[in-house]
């Protein structure tokens, strides 16, 4: 075939294509395409007996009149190309390949099977390709409404799954259609078995690579199936009916109807010719019934349809970013029904940006009708790639950006607390002398601060709940004011506590609990939060209070289940151990300043008192020896500016028994029963898991025992 060329335009009266032999569909074919009228003309049969008196418009029966569409003028203006090349095809549809023509032995008996996310090309292209090369098409995931249409329309078979397909032969040679990235094939696919590559999108990152070499046809035109029915012209073989059809309803959804930019000459001839083979009359008409069943569908999808529905993720990698790029989009009729769900679909891009771990996630709601695209921004990022690539012409960047935020912060007061600290968490790993473990770091980005914070009572239970589900050291959830820019940590326990002390020494503890910084200016996880918290570690910072591994069941934390109440569906935690009155109850801990373990009411590290705790006569008699001129209550002694075990208490203690201090009242062996003494226990409510005592005879009534002569 010779590159095509546009003919001069079609008159009404005047048109005349040689050698024109109109047929009329036979009873067989009618329940095959139900759209068609007995007469056709390279899909402008109908356009042509309603046509005008100036030749450009259609009249219909009540004297409606409008103009040609531009698929109209498309298809008439290639009439008697469409008509000569379906004409020298065989009458007979014939698997017999011409021999100068080189037709890939490989691919025969392959499975041709699509991307995931499945479309109408990646479909009607497969059972073409199939039909083309002698193999079997495979569905990559299920079908939308659109190619469901065609099938219907065309009474051709729906293909099986692959995963159908590779359960009866797991070792079936693949030819991948409509993708070369193995980030939009199917997971089954074993990439050793790929023996073929028909694609017509750019080569990017995430390109199959094969140990052998393949069949590869990659060619820039509109639609794959374009590539396919080229290929089934050039080797002179007549296409069925119903794969003329799906080839044809192909074409026109991934070029908009002739009208998209990736559009070219090429797409525009063979829609000619496939609209002459399959017998269509109408071909505007069969364009609007296809695009009203697509947009029928998506009227009725959730947000999280729409966002996954279409999406295709880009690897880059320069000097100044490494990372993935979404990109989804929603073409429809109607996009204002679309763009009205805008309070549903921003908070569902973020969700789902987070999922798929992408650094950016767009969604375009094309209009296929006008030709119009509008793109939803879900954050910051994006804003910055649409306005830095131009792609979005922003006359009010602030407006759109206090718009955007508004949008974000709305969608955090809805969220529950398990939404709001996994929401954007990450993990960090360290390994120093004196600390070794992952520290997470979790952060809300809002308007208005204050609404989150009120909400203390239930984030400080689910941090500690998410602490223990995900098995770190340390969890820190920050707040930080977008409008402000005000940062707020969040501290769940003493470790957290003790780390951010180090971490941010010049910031202060705002209520009694401990449980709040103010981090002031500080707003950057990126280069405020983690930055110090690394080099606070690194500077020999490690955890406090060492009581051994929690035993607690981590089902006591709760189940996370989905609200059926909420609309949005948010995931919510029923049934845990904690509450609020926990976290507040132990917030008074035990932490630890520079080197030494200090215990709260035992040692006051802002005044530097030492007060010792007497347990029985022989610690009061030992006590009284050691620091003669303390003052004590028998069970309790004042040991003044004393507060250096390493310094202070055990120099004296050791003094004391080389002068020779004996144990008081020699009474015998004691005969109680270590079992008396009760058993440790993990306290199941305490957020921290301290071990306590529980069953021993001992009560504070036996302190009267300890009244006795030094």
């Amino acid at each position: 075939m010779s590159p095509p060329t546009s003919s001069p335009k079609s008159k009404a009266g005047g048109v005349s294509f040689a050698s024109v032999q109109k047929r009329a569909r036979s009873d067989s074919h009618s329940t095959c395409h139900s759209l068609g009228h007995h007469d056709h003309h390279a899909g402008g049969a109908e356009a042509l007996r309603l046509t005008g008196p100036d030749g450009q418009t259609k009249i219909y029966d009540g004297g409606i009149v409008r103009k040609r569409t531009n698929i109209e003028n498309v298809v008439l203006d290639r009439g008697d190309a469409a008509h000569q090349i379906a004409q020298a095809l065989p009458k007979e549809i014939t698997m017999v390949p011409k021999v100068d023509l080189f037709l890939p032995e490989a691919l025969k008996d392959a499975i041709f099977v699509g991307h995931i996310v499945t479309d109408l090309d990646s479909v009607g292209g497969a059972i073409a390709a199939a039909a083309l090369y002698g193999g079997k098409a495979a569905l990559a995931s299920e079908i939308n409404s659109e190619t469901a249409f065609a099938l219907k329309e065309w009474g051709v078979e729906k293909p099986p799954t692959i995963e159908e397909v590779l359960k009866e032969n797991p070792d079936a040679n693949i030819c991948l259609v409509d993708h070369q990235q193995t980030s939009q094939m199917n997971p089954n696919i074993n990439p050793d078995n790929v023996v073929g590559v028909i694609d017509h999108h750019a080569l990017q990152s995430k390109t199959i690579v094969t140990d052998r070499p393949i069949y590869i046809d990659i060619r820039p035109w509109g639609s794959m199936s374009t590539i396919i029915a080229h290929t089934f012209l050039t080797h002179q073989r007549r296409p069925s009916m119903g794969v003329a059809g799906m080839m044809l309803c192909a074409i026109l959804s991934d070029t908009l109807n002739l009208q998209g930019p990736t559009t070219t000459e090429w797409d525009r001839l063979v829609v000619a010719v496939l609209s002459e083979i399959a017998q269509v009359d109408d071909i505007q008409f069969l364009a609007t019934q296809q695009f009203k069943a697509k947009s029928k569908e998506l009227a009725g999808l959730s947000a999280h349809g729409l966002v996954n529905g279409d999406q295709k993720a880009f690897s880059f990698k320069t000097e100044k970013f490494q990372g993935d790029v979404g990109f989804a989009v929603v073409e429809t009729t109607d996009d204002a029904v679309i763009i009205d769900r805008l309070d549903e679909l921003l908070p569902e891009i973020v969700a789902c940006k987070k999922e798929k771990e992408v650094s950016a996630l767009f969604l375009a709601v094309v209009n296929i009708v006008s030709l119009k695209g509008t793109l939803l921004l879900c954050g910051p990022t994006e804003l910055s790639f649409a306005v830095l690539s131009e792609i979005a012409q922003v006359d009010d960047i602030q407006f759109l950006a206090t718009q955007q935020f508004k949008a974000k912060s709305k969608e955090l007061a809805g969220l529950s607390a398990h939404g709001l600290v996994n929401g954007d968490q990450k993990s960090f790993s360290f390994k120093t002398e004196k600390f070794v473990g992952d520290v997470g770091f979790a952060v809300v980005e809002t308007t208005d601060d204050g609404v989150i914070l009120d909400r203390l009572d239930e984030l400080l239970p689910e941090l500690v709940a998410c602490k223990k589900e995900k098995e770190v050291s340390a969890l820190f959830l920050a707040v930080v004011n977008i409008v402000s820019l005000k940062g707020t940590l969040l501290l769940c326990g003493p470790t957290e506590l003790s780390l951010a002390k180090v971490a941010f020494p010049d910031c202060t503890i705002t209520n009694e609990t401990s449980t709040i910084m103010d981090l002031g200016k500080r707003v950057s996880r990126k280069k405020d939060y983690i930055p110090a918290i690394t080099q606070a570690i690194k500077s020999g910072w490690s955890k406090p209070m060492t009581r051994g591994k929690s035993t607690v069941d981590i089902a006591s934390l709760g189940k996370l289940e989905v609200d059926p109440l909420d609309p949005h569906q948010r995931v919510v935690r029923r049934g845990s151990v904690l509450t609020p009155s926990h976290i507040s109850n132990h917030t008074k801990i035990l932490i630890e300043e520079g080197g030494q373990r200090l215990v709260s009411g035992s040692g006051d590290i802002v005044s530097l008192k030492g007060t010792l705790l007497l347990c029985g006569p022989t610690e009061l008699s030992l006590a009284k020896v050691a620091f003669p001129e303390c003052n004590e209550t028998s069970t309790i002694m004042d040991l003044g500016n004393r507060v250096s075990r390493k310094k202070d208490y055990i120099p004296a203690i050791t003094q004391a028994i080389k002068r020779g201090w004996s144990k008081p009242m020699n009474r015998g062996q004691s005969t109680v029963d270590i079992a008396s003494l009760g058993k440790l226990e993990v306290d199941p409510l305490d957020p921290y898991q301290r071990v306590v005592r529980k069953g021993s005879v001992l009560t504070p009534k036996s302190g009267e025992h300890f009244k006795v002569v030094g």
